[in-house]
């Protein structure tokens, strides 16, 4: 009665006024998607323009930050929410990318900072970056595309990462409709956690005294106290606002627990959440929850980088091609085995 009661509640604050195919976008074999809404427009992307062929969807839900999906430089667009090959996908599915709330689907690499995030992005982004809003957004999508004459319903399947696991962590535990759920990088435990947990990691290393970092965890604890008192505040112009830090941090384990389709969980073992991940086979063994595969790269960091033995990341090695390509080639195996037993 409660899911039921959040659908309509949600429904009423967010009304899909149209949604409607905006054509294809130059420079890229990609077409452009649009559903106007009374909370904001949702632009999101296909990639392969064709609608030609009626397939299954893939869902890519990107990590946070105002990063649009497309930056030009000159004459050329680069994706921004696929760093490996994805070609071979868009022969069997239908490739989907969701814009950041409020901001322009491509943007001039002037205006991008080396993070790759916009410099200046629009206040009503920062109002609109927070968990319900994301995951409603979804939603919108989702049903727009189920109602596509080139969309095959009989498979949805989701891989968020970081910031995106979290929105695919809620969508998948509201609706029955979704077959897989990758989750990279994911923090089962929240943004917040994290905080907590490198202090003290800095302390076993070394880093801090064990005076300093009590004194920061006793900080943290008086930060989260504020985030939480005051967890509806949507007013900050720059950065995260209470709203946005106090969603991400919510614990996600009984949601996790709920989701009754295949979970794909994959990490390096080198990010700072790769210990709350390491700890999910534990819960989900005592749940008697079986259907779910780790997949931990040892050395790795949050965006499968190579560590170095100083700490710092290494972007000049990345294996972001080979930690998807063993989400994908694992999917499929278990659409497969699926489609068998009927």
């Amino acid at each position: 009665m409660k899911r039921v009661f959040y659908f309509g509640f949600l429904f009423m604050l967010s009304i899909i006024l149209s949604g409607q195919d905006m054509g294809t976008i130059d420079g890229l074999n990609a077409r452009h998607y649009q559903i106007v809404r009374n909370l904001d427009t949702i632009d999101f992307i296909k990639l392969d323009s064709s609608t030609a062929f009626r397939k299954p969807i893939f869902v890519m839900l990107q990590g946070s930050l105002p990063i649009p999906l497309i930056i030009n430089e000159g004459k050329s667009s680069q994706l921004t929410s696929f760093p490996y090959d994805y070609s071979a996908v868009t022969k069997t599915h239908h490739i989907i990318n969701i814009s950041m709330p409020d901001l322009p689907l491509a943007v001039d690499g002037i205006n991008i900072r080396p993070n790759g995030a916009m410099k200046d992005p629009p206040i009503a982004y920062n109002k609109n970056n927070h968990l319900d809003n994301y995951v409603l957004r979804l939603h919108e999508v989702i049903d727009f595309l189920l109602d596509q004459p080139w969309v095959d319903p009989s498979e949805l399947i989701l891989l968020g990462h970081s910031q995106g696991s979290a929105v695919a962590i809620k969508c998948a535990s509201q609706r029955a409709d979704i077959s897989i759920v990758g989750l990279s990088a994911c923090n089962p435990l929240g943004r917040f956690e994290a905080k907590i947990r490198k202090t003290r990691l800095a302390e076993q290393k070394g880093e801090l005294s064990s005076l300093d970092a009590q004194i920061r965890i006793s900080e943290l604890y008086d930060e989260w106290k504020y985030y939480s008192d005051y967890r509806n505040d949507d007013t900050r112009e720059k950065g995260d606002t209470n709203k946005a830090t106090f969603s991400f941090s919510e614990n996600f384990i009984d949601d996790l627990l709920t989701i009754n389709k295949p979970l794909y969980i994959m990490y390096g073992s080198r990010d700072v959440s790769a210990v709350a991940s390491d700890y999910l086979p534990i819960v989900f063994e005592s749940a008697g929850k079986y259907d779910y595969q780790m997949a931990v790269y040892p050395g790795l960091g949050h965006n499968f980088e190579e560590i170095l033995p100083d700490g710092s990341s290494n972007y000049e090695n990345i294996r972001w091609q080979q930690a998807f390509d063993s989400f994908w080639a694992w999917s499929m195996d278990r659409v497969n085995r699926s489609k068998d037993r009927y």
